[in-house]
């Protein structure tokens, strides 16, 4: 008996530690459950003095954040249309150990501090693009929001188009970067978190 009890307390621990991502949440916890890390939707790298992270967006993701949590059917209906059959990723560049405004990061002059805010409103979408198995998919539509130095950040948003509504495949977003010479940065975002991704309760 008492052997029989130790295997029941031994295998509720186990269960307990696990993990099961929910199939269905409400609108207020969505965007939440996508930002924390331990999800897999979220990846960083670190170059240097730099901290480039990339997180994946769902089509739905990006019409609760135009909506708010709380949409009347109306406001979901068009914002999702808006959104459409695509995948988004967030981009954010800022400093390792500084809260200097990163497009201020050892200037030459003022001319440099305007051409990189250019680059990245205007040029950057050429030097992005996502592998999704054999597919190469370029930049749809990106947007940069210049914060004129009340951020130490850059923040982008890139979109592009979705072969694999079934996240069957994993998928790499690559960025070559021209912004401060960093290489090729690469996020990978497994299909088996993208499975994870729950609906969304209203």
């Amino acid at each position: 008996m008492k052997k029989c009890i130790f295997h029941i307390v031994l295998l509720c621990l186990v269960l307990s530690g696990c993990s099961v991502a929910p199939s269905v949440l409400p609108s207020g916890q969505y965007l939440d459950w996508m930002n924390d890390r331990s999800n897999g939707l979220v990846a960083e790298k670190k170059v240097g003095e730099f901290s480039i992270t990339a997180g994946y967006r769902s089509a739905d993701a990006m019409a609760l954040m135009n909506t708010g949590f709380y949409p009347t059917p109306q406001q979901w209906k068009s914002a999702r249309e808006q959104s459409g059959n695509m995948q988004y990723y967030f981009v954010t560049y800022r400093l390792n150990n500084s809260n200097q405004d990163i497009l201020k990061y050892k200037l030459s002059d003022e001319n440099e501090y305007f051409a990189r805010s250019n680059y990245l409103s205007f040029g950057i979408e050429k030097d992005v693009y996502v592998l999704c198995g054999k597919d190469s998919l370029p930049c749809r539509l990106h947007q940069f929001t210049p914060h004129y130095g009340l951020s130490p950040k850059a923040d982008l948003v890139f979109a592009f188009d979705e072969p694999d509504s079934l996240h069957a495949r994993d998928r790499t977003l690559v960025i070559e970067d021209q912004l401060y010479g960093l290489g090729i940065l690469q996020f990978e975002f497994k299909a088996k978190d993208l499975q994870n991704i729950p609906s969304i309760r209203f």
